[in-house]
């Protein structure tokens, strides 16, 4: 079955007119031009990589993105401005993965998460039950304290005027 070393061997792969075939023929062409080797070496880099798993499922990349065939301007648009930044999207991606800026709303619930913390040290608030002690507390030695009437007012001060002392000392000669 196998041909012998030595002599050239070709074989054919055949893409038919269907999307995810056109698909796929872009992908090798630009991955070809873009690794600067053939369809054929592209093609045996392939192969190598399959067999060297002995044809078993490798392990999925944890770090792969599989985008639909609709996205194929996104996917290629993306990678091309990653390319230009000098970085492979797979290597954009894990570092996304590995470290994710933190969104708005992670932010808050961090912010959130500080706050619980610092709430948790702080001594609860007092119950209801230790605020009706404290009141009771407060309120003992006024409850143990004589009762004594209240003091009436004094009387108000007579007005003292000179012209009127006099007068009322005059009247009481009189009598």
């Amino acid at each position: 079955m196998t041909e012998r070393l030595g002599k050239r061997v070709s074989r054919s792969i055949t893409f038919y007119p269907t999307p995810e075939d056109s698909q796929l023929l872009e992908e090798l062409d630009r991955r070809a031009a873009a690794q600067q080797v053939t369809f054929s070496e592209l093609c045996k880099m392939a192969l190598h990589q399959f067999v060297q798993g002995d044809g078993r499922e490798q392990e999925a990349n944890p770090y792969t993105v599989c985008f639909e065939p609709h996205e194929t301007a996104l996917q290629q648009q993306i990678e091309a401005e990653l390319t230009a930044q000098g970085i492979s999207f797979s290597d954009w991606v894990k570092q996304r993965l590995v470290a994710p800026p933190p969104t708005s709303l992670e932010s808050r619930v961090q912010h959130l998460e500080a706050v619980i913390a610092q709430l948790q040290h702080q001594p609860p608030p007092p119950t209801r039950q230790e605020i009706e002690q404290m009141i009771a507390q407060m309120l003992e030695p006024i409850r143990q304290a004589p009762l004594t009437p209240p003091m009436p007012p004094p009387p108000p001060k007579p007005t003292t005027d000179s012209l009127i002392a006099e007068l009322s000392t005059l009247l009481v000669d009189d009598f």
